[in-house]
């Protein structure tokens, strides 16, 4: 098995009065800079992983997907450094970006280990790696794919869904469709113009965490002056040089 690692720095250079020309331009990243549409046709929500090792002799081949409940556990393996380990990665807890307390940051990674070892035995109890991130899923789960408005050689992919590599291909391939000039029978579905109901409103109990969220913000405003300091599922305003960083709701 051989692995590849890419290093962006090694194509950055420090310069002055730099600039680039592209005949078009595509902006692949959760919140596209040039507008704030798609802020309000997304939803944000945080998941958490975990990797563990499990002998090769036990890895299931296939992807485990458990969408019975609001955990929504997933499982699948990856190649590890020594022949006769797997990786068992294993993520779940989604939930609304912000909608938690700092102090159950931690019971979310105790769940996924719990299901863990309930469902594979032989997996190192002690996880590698642990994380989270934040997925965005757009309002009617499809992402949106082709040209920023029409006539213009700007182009978007945004709200992935988690699925980011299935998207990444099917992007790469309307775009450059599009690009090209040639007819794509997927653009329409993945339209960015579309406007699908927003999720932000779409239940009563989503009102109720948004005017916690509001209501949280006004009471307490803190500010910091380092990135570093910030503590796990916080948020502050960053003030450096008399200049803050970022707006409470």
């Amino acid at each position: 098995m051989s692995y590849t690692t890419f290093h962006p720095t090694k194509y950055l250079h420090d310069g002055k009065n730099v600039s680039i020309k592209a005949k078009n331009f595509v902006m692949a990243m959760n919140a596209p800079v040039r507008s704030r549409t798609y802020i309000m046709a997304h939803g944000y929500y945080r998941t958490y992983h975990i990797a563990t090792t499990i002998p090769q002799t036990e890895a299931p081949e296939y992807i485990i997907l458990r969408s019975t409940d609001i955990l929504s556990f997933s499982a699948s393996i990856t190649p590890h450094p020594n022949p006769n380990l797997k990786y068992l990665i294993i993520a779940g807890g989604r939930h609304k970006t912000g909608h938690i307390d700092v102090e159950d940051y931690e019971l979310h990674f105790s769940k996924l280990k719990k299901w863990v070892f309930e469902n594979f035995p032989t997996a190192n109890t002690e996880p590698e790696y642990s994380w989270s991130g934040q997925v965005v899923d757009s309002n009617d789960h499809l992402a949106f794919i082709g040209r920023e408005k029409p006539d213009t050689n700007i182009f978007v992919i945004t709200g992935d869904c988690g699925s980011g590599l299935n998207y990444g291909i099917i992007g790469a391939k309307i775009l450059s469709d599009q690009i090209t000039g040639n007819n794509n029978t997927w653009e329409n579905i993945y339209d960015v113009a579309r406007k699908p109901k927003s999720q932000l409103f779409d239940q009563d109990i989503e009102k109720v965490h948004l005017e916690e969220l509001i209501a949280k913000s006004r009471e307490r405003r803190d500010y910091s002056t380092d990135i570093e300091d910030l503590p796990p599922c916080t948020g502050v305003i960053i003030s450096k040089d008399r200049t803050q960083y970022g707006m409470p709701l």
